[in-house]
């Protein structure tokens, strides 16, 4: 699953689960890129899973970035059995599972109730904290943090005050974050198109 190139804004209530994206219980190999979350609670919970990826997002005026637990360890650990068991329901050792899913072969006996492989890189946060704030010490000793950029200024866009949140040309964040690539924010959130009643 990929979730890439939205705009979120203004997600926040009375308590702290306003997520824009929120990867629950467990969930691996989602990718999320290139998204545009302005004031939200968290712009992404991600619940404990593994090979989950939040890459090359820009994040503006958020409590938290990124909320990632190790729930399976924890509170959420007496749901392992059902987990396995539907694994094992699964021809995963089998064409062609086993072509498309190598990583299943070896997935129980690689601790698989610690959040492993998860990726945060190339993430600009923008009065929203840092990127590891929130990070689970076995997340955090397993993943990868890296590249990102926590800052209280403007990092180029074209009018942070008027929320236009385009880049300059010479946007600093592009000296900041190593490979940061633009995202296009004007072609992102709603808009009318041919099926819009007017």
């Amino acid at each position: 699953t990929i979730i890439r190139h939205n705009a979120f804004y203004d997600l926040v209530g009375i308590g702290k689960w306003e997520n824009a994206v929120y990867i629950d219980d467990m969930a691996c190999g989602t990718t999320i890129e290139g998204n545009l979350f302005v004031n939200c609670h968290w712009a992404s919970l991600l619940g404990g899973g593994r090979d989950l990826k939040f890459v090359n997002n820009v994040v503006v005026d958020n409590k938290l970035a990124v909320h990632l637990d190790a729930r399976m360890l924890g509170w959420a650990s007496p749901h392992m059995e059902l987990m396995t068991g539907r694994l094992e329901a699964m021809p995963y050792r089998e064409k062609p599972w086993c072509d498309r899913y190598p990583e299943l072969l070896t997935l129980l006996q690689d601790d698989p109730a610690t959040p492993k492989h998860n990726l945060l890189e190339r993430n600009l946060l923008v009065n929203s904290g840092r990127i590891d704030q929130d990070i689970a010490p076995q997340a955090r000793a397993h993943g990868m943090i890296r590249n990102n950029w926590s800052t209280a200024s403007d990092p180029g866009f074209v009018d942070m005050a008027k929320r236009d949140f385009r880049f300059k040309p010479n946007a600093l964040v592009l000296e900041k974050i190593r490979g940061f690539k633009v995202i296009p924010v004007e072609k992102m959130g709603r808009y009318p198109d041919r099926w819009v009643k007017k």
